[in-house]
């Protein structure tokens, strides 16, 4: 999972879920590729899903199980500052909207919202709460 922090903004996309049949908000995300280290696959995926270019990585944190109840699935966080113009997913199988954020906004986004997932719903709180 990458959290995107542009300007003074941040980044978040709303994706169709299957599993849900919904649109839900979240982080951009992917999967890493045999080989890859995690800061490759950060800035692909994040260039891949919204044409951004990470410009530094500020931090990463070591694996962590997504759903202990489901699956033994890790997701890796890592945190970037990024720039550049949004595009939008270049793959034509995935429906991503990236849009930027205030503070304020997320904090909206969070009360208002139960289309989040978890993990973002939390980055996103403690973000807002800085």
């Amino acid at each position: 999972m990458i959290v995107p922090f542009v300007g003074d903004k941040i980044l978040l996309s709303r994706v169709f879920r299957l599993a849900v049949n919904k649109w839900v908000y979240n982080f951009p995300a992917g999967l890493i590729d045999e080989g890859e280290t995690v800061e490759r696959a950060a800035i692909r995926e994040l260039k891949e899903e919204t044409g951004l270019k990470v410009t530094k990585i500020l931090n990463i944190l070591p694996a962590s199980f997504s759903s202990v109840g489901l699956t033994d699935e890790k997701v890796v966080t890592v945190f970037v500052e990024a720039e550049g113009d949004i595009l939008g997913s270049d793959n034509v199988n995935e429906e991503i909207e990236p849009g930027l954020y205030t503070k304020e906004e997320l904090r909206n986004l969070i009360n208002e919202c139960s289309d989040l997932c978890s993990r973002s719903q939390l980055v996103s709180f403690w973000i807002a709460s800085k």
